[in-house]
């Protein structure tokens, strides 16, 4: 029987570097000892051709598209995490 796997995250301002180091595979240590460092260069990010600073596009964004007028509170989530197997 085949099954997909849809998984969201809400992300705040604090994870958000955590999740660009995880995604764009930046950290030089893992406790997974199974991670074959040789094929980091087969990794490939559907959307970017290069690797992008999360919290710069992310506030990018919000400056281009936010219409409110308050202020963005500083525990809001500024972006929803989504994968799809």
């Amino acid at each position: 029987m085949s099954y997909a796997i849809f998984r969201t995250q809400k992300m705040k301002s604090t994870v958000i570097d955590k999740c660009q180091r995880h995604n764009q595979r930046e950290n030089k240590n893992y406790s997974n000892k199974d991670i074959d460092f040789n094929k980091t260069n087969l990794n490939y990010d559907l959307h970017n051709n290069h690797n992008i600073v999360y919290i710069d596009e992310i506030n990018k964004k919000i400056k281009e598209r936010y219409t409110g007028t308050k202020a963005i509170r500083k525990d809001a989530v500024l972006n929803v995490e989504c994968l799809i197997t």
